[in-house]
């Protein structure tokens, strides 16, 4: 399917399902509890790229925003939609929206061993700022925490 097919949208919470199957398909999953936490949060943003209907979520992304900093806490795409473009689209959305806002910086944290991620990440700007040693649990690994200034993007 062509990048334009894909329709990104605001999250909904008939879409916390297929959403939940999204996490599950990470080595940290986040609960259904956490994840409608995060869809109500004050400062929080939740997008999530669907079938050309606008009515099958097939990834999402979402964070929080707080005055002129943002972070993205969860991107993630089925499976058997992953390196169709996706991700990125969602990036370049969520990007958009945060330049309009103004923010300057966007942090997130990742997994030393999601290597696609990581390639994902730098193609878009971000850089290695630290490194949390045996952040994540089951398993346990390192965090690589990225960051980038907005400005600093390309269009």
């Amino acid at each position: 399917m062509s990048k334009t097919a894909w329709v990104i949208r605001a999250m909904r919470h008939d879409d916390l399902p297929v959403i939940l199957k999204i996490e599950r398909q990470s080595p940290s999953p986040w609960s259904l509890g956490q994840l409608e936490g995060e869809l109500y949060t004050d400062h929080g943003w939740s997008f999530t790229a669907c079938d050309p209907t606008g009515d099958v979520p097939i990834g999402f992304i979402l964070g929080r925003t707080v005055t002129d900093e943002a972070e993205i806490l969860k991107l993630g795409i089925l499976r058997e939609h992953r390196r169709q473009g996706i991700a990125q689209l969602l990036i370049d959305h969520i990007t958009d929206i945060l330049r309009r806002q103004k923010v300057g910086q966007c942090f997130l944290e990742l997994r030393r061993s999601n290597e696609a991620a990581y390639r994902l990440y730098e193609k878009n700007y971000f850089t290695v700022t630290a490194v949390r040693k045996n952040y994540y649990t089951d398993p346990k690994e390192d965090a690589i925490c990225m960051n980038k200034t907005l400005e600093d993007l390309k269009p």
